[in-house]
């Protein structure tokens, strides 16, 4: 199964400067150089639903298959440097795993709504 999920991630991210790797057990990280924030979301939200409609069995899952949570940093949003742009991408992993999975969550949401009960957030 989590070859039919790199493969997913593979076919979005044909571009030439775009880089995609494994970061960690089922976790990738993906660059996509030189692309916004409303991009880099229509890329996510086509790898989402890519790998919804694949409907991959796994009976551990909430939903019995396969899904992907997904959490975007933008250098464009006033990250200082790329660890800190990491740790932004991972906390709106989070969140997204935190409200169910199988939804993608911006960063820059998530700092521009602390203090609000109301995040964006796709699914």
């Amino acid at each position: 199964c989590l070859k039919r999920v790199a493969r997913v991630i593979a076919d979005a991210t044909t571009d030439t400067t775009a880089m995609a790797a494994r970061y960690g057990g089922e976790e990738f990280a993906i660059i996509l150089p030189g692309v916004g924030e409303e991009d880099a979301l229509k890329v996510a939200e086509a790898m989402r639903l890519t790998v919804r409609s694949l409907a991959i069995a796994n009976p551990a899952a909430r939903r019995g298959v396969v899904s992907i949570s997904l959490g975007i940093a933008s250098r464009l949003a006033a990250t200082a440097n790329e660890t800190e742009l990491l740790g932004q991408a991972d906390l709106a992993l989070y969140e997204a795993k935190r409200r169910g999975r199988d939804c993608t969550v911006l960063a820059s949401s998530l700092a521009d709504d602390s203090h609000s009960a109301g995040r964006k957030q796709y699914a």
